[in-house]
């Protein structure tokens, strides 16, 4: 007998506490039972849902292809040109914010182009900025027609 006791109080502490159906004069009893199955619906849907994973893989094969169309890149090639993009975007992304901070405003262009002279160097802010500007003059154009 005593050992079934030890088996019980084991088999206790890994299950979540569910008072048992003796207890059901308690007030709370049916509010516990449905958090529990609740949480247990939330662990099954987080084990399920698949995380959207956004890439710039598509856009980096359609510059290459401009560039150079006899070219590809290999899956970690492609990887490490992912990763690249993530980490530059997100170093413009947060200087802009800071200087957005700075003057109390709305984050607009200006500060965009800001915190892309201060994160690229050399020619690359010159090709950055051009073409910055060509897509944003063309894009203003469409909107207007």
């Amino acid at each position: 007998m005593r050992e079934e006791e030890i088996e019980s109080e084991e088999s206790d502490k890994n299950e979540p506490q569910v008072p048992s159906s003796g207890s059901e004069s308690e007030p709370n009893h049916g509010l516990r039972q449905l958090l529990l199955q609740l949480n247990l619906q939330d662990k099954e849907e987080e084990r399920t849902k698949k995380r959207k994973f956004e890439s710039y893989t598509p856009y980096i094969r359609q510059v290459l292809k401009l560039i150079h169309p006899e070219l590809s890149l290999s899956r970690p090639a492609m990887s490490i040109m992912n990763s690249f993009v993530n980490d530059m975007f997100e170093r413009i992304a947060v200087e802009a914010g800071r200087i957005a901070a700075l003057k109390e405003t709305a984050l607009t262009e200006r500060e965009i182009q800001s915190a892309v002279r201060l994160v690229l160097n050399g020619n690359l802010v010159k090709f950055a900025i051009s073409e910055g500007c060509l897509l944003y003059t063309s894009d203003a154009a469409d909107e207007l027609t």
